[in-house]
C-alpha cells in the first residue's frame, strides 16, 4: 500500500496559518441572487446526486472528479489585498454583504451565488463563508493544509448527520491535486480515527490528478484533495466559498462587521486527538478482496511479455 501524503507531512490543525484582519464598517456591497436558469455544468457528475443529502461515509467508495466551472479573471482577483478565513458572506434569510476590502472578489462571489441559488432549492437557508489567502510560499512548504483531506467531513459533533456542505474553490499555480479512487472508511470509528491520515494511507499516486490553475471548481466532502508541496518560491492564491446548513463556528473565523454575532467559544479541535488506523481496510466488508501483489506482478509481466512478442 503506497503512502502518498505521509503521516509526517500531514499538518495538525494547530499548524494551520491564521490571520485576523479588522475590516471596516463602510457600506458593504449588498445583493441577493436571482437564481435565474443557467446550464448545469457537468450534469452527469454523480456529485449532484449527493450534494444536498446527509453526510454518508459510504460515498467515499464512489470517486467523482471536481466540477470544473471554467476560468476566472485572475487579474481582477489580484487586486484583493487582504486575506480572510471563513468570513461570513450571508446567514440564513439575509442578503450577501461583501466588505469593501473584498470588492475585487465581487464578480466571482456573484457568479458563485447565482449558480448556487439555481442548483440549491434551499440556498436561502444556507450559511455562506469565504476564505481568501494570497501569500508568498517558500520552496518545501505548503500553502494550505498538506495531506489528503475532504472539506466538510462531519464527525461525532454532527449526529445525526445533516446535508453536506459544498464549496467553490480556485487556486493559482501550482493547483490543487485530487485523488480519484475509492476510499474505505465505513469500518472506522469517527470518534477515534483520523480520516485524513487514512486518506494518506490508502491513496495511490497513480490516481492523483492536478486541477487547472485559475479555474473555478465545485467540490463536495467526497472529493479527496490536497495542496501540493511548493518546489519553487512563489505567490499563490487560494479562494474558497463554502455553503453549509450549519454555521462554521470557529473562534478564528474572520469577522464580517456587517452581521451581528460571530462570537464563538474557544474549543479543542477533535482532530488534534484522533489517531491513525494501523490496519488495512477489511475489504470483505465491502464485498471485495485484495489482489495478491505477487499474482499482480505475474499478470503484469505476462502482459508485457505478450506485448513484446507481438
Amino acid at each position: 500500500m503506497i503512502n502518498v501524503g505521509g503521516y509526517d507531512n500531514h499538518a495538525k490543525v494547530s499548524q494551520i496559518r491564521y490571520e485576523q484582519p479588522k475590516l471596516s464598517k463602510r457600506k458593504p456591497i449588498e445583493f441577493s441572487p436571482k437564481g435565474l436558469w443557467t446550464p448545469r455544468i457537468d450534469p452527469d457528475n454523480i456529485a449532484y446526486n449527493s450534494l444536498f443529502q446527509p453526510f454518508n461515509l459510504n460515498q467515499y467508495i464512489y470517486p467523482r472528479p471536481p466540477i470544473d466551472m471554467g476560468r476566472v479573471d485572475i487579474l481582477q482577483l489580484n487586486e484583493c489585498g487582504i486575506n480572510v478565513l471563513r468570513m461570513p458572506l450571508k446567514f440564513p434569510g439575509t442578503n450577501y454583504k461583501i466588505p469593501q476590502e473584498l470588492s475585487a472578489c465581487e464578480t466571482l462571489i456573484r457568479r458563485v451565488a447565482e449558480y448556487a441559488k439555481f442548483i440549491n432549492p434551499n440556498h436561502d437557508d444556507c450559511f455562506c463563508h469565504i476564505t481568501h489567502d494570497s501569500s508568498m510560499v517558500n520552496s518545501g512548504e505548503y500553502h494550505r493544509f498538506p495531506g489528503f483531506h475532504g472539506d466538510g467531513i462531519q464527525g461525532t459533533k454532527l449526529t445525526p448527520k445533516v446535508n453536506v456542505e459544498h464549496s467553490y474553490i480556485m487556486t493559482t499555480n501550482p493547483p490543487t491535486e485530487f485523488c480519484l479512487q475509492p476510499f474505505f472508511l465505513k469500518h472506522l470509528d469517527e470518534a477515534k480515527h483520523n480520516f485524513f491520515l487514512e486518506f494518506d494511507k490508502q491513496a495511490h499516486d497513480v490516481n492523483v490528478f492536478g486541477s487547472l490553475p485559475e479555474h473555478l471548481y465545485l467540490i463536495d466532502p467526497y472529493m479527496v484533495h490536497r495542496t501540493p508541496q511548493i518546489t519553487m518560491r512563489c505567490s499563490r492564491t487560494f479562494i474558497r466559498i463554502t455553503y453549509a446548513f450549519t454555521e462554521l463556528q470557529h473562534p478564528k473565523n474572520t469577522i464580517n462587521p456587517h452581521f451581528k454575532g460571530q462570537k464563538y467559544d474557544k474549543r479543542v479541535d477533535i482532530r488534534e486527538n484522533l489517531t491513525p488506523n494501523e490496519f488495512d481496510p477489511p475489504y470483505h466488508l465491502y464485498g471485495l478482496s485484495k489482489v495478491d501483489e505477487k499474482l499482480k506482478e505475474e499478470r503484469d509481466w505476462a502482459a508485457q511479455f505478450t506485448e513484446e512478442t507481438k
